[in-house]
């Protein structure tokens, strides 16, 4: 009885989700005062036989199910490979530190504001990032972000007329 909603779920999650919200917490609040009995009623069976109820942490996916989770998604093609990538470093990023993180301002690719098209495009390909900050004066006066993809585009769209402004 789950496959299909799940499998629905997955293919088409904001558009299912936007559909049932109304519905799912129509049925919510209908079935709330049951949904309690019943999680009582369990909580008393558990404490019978001297197990301890779980608390709602415990009753919430585990990192390593969630890890799972994304893994059989990608393995089923509901993810691309760089949305594999950024979830599993979701995961990861506890363990890392700002130094892992961060680019020390010294080693900085950085565009000045009066660039031209040559300076620019030599900047995009020797040091390939997807944002660069754009300094007018010193590296330390940051006036705007230079988006690689922009740049990218505005090629693509206007080749004879390059400017960053």
């Amino acid at each position: 009885g789950e496959m299909v909603p799940k499998s629905l779920a997955l293919q088409h999650p904001g558009e299912t989700a936007m559909r049932l919200d109304r519905t799912m917490t129509l049925f919510g609040r209908i079935f709330l005062p049951l949904t309690a009995v019943l999680n009582a009623l369990g909580d008393w069976i558990l404490r019978l036989v001297r197990l301890p109820p779980a608390s709602a942490a415990e009753r919430l996916a585990s990192a390593a199910e969630l890890a799972y989770i994304v893994e059989e998604s990608s393995d089923r093609g509901l993810l691309e490979p760089s949305e594999q990538v950024y979830l599993e470093n979701v995961f990861d990023f506890h363990e890392r530190t700002v130094t892992q993180i961060m680019t020390p301002r010294n080693r900085l690719a950085a565009i000045p504001a009066g660039a031209g098209e040559q300076e620019v495009l030599e900047t995009l390909s020797s040091r390939p990032h997807s944002r660069y900050p754009v300094y007018e004066g010193d590296r330390d006066q940051i006036v705007g972000i230079l988006h690689a993809k922009d740049v990218a585009q505005r090629i693509v769209n206007f080749p004879d007329d390059f400017d960053l402004a």
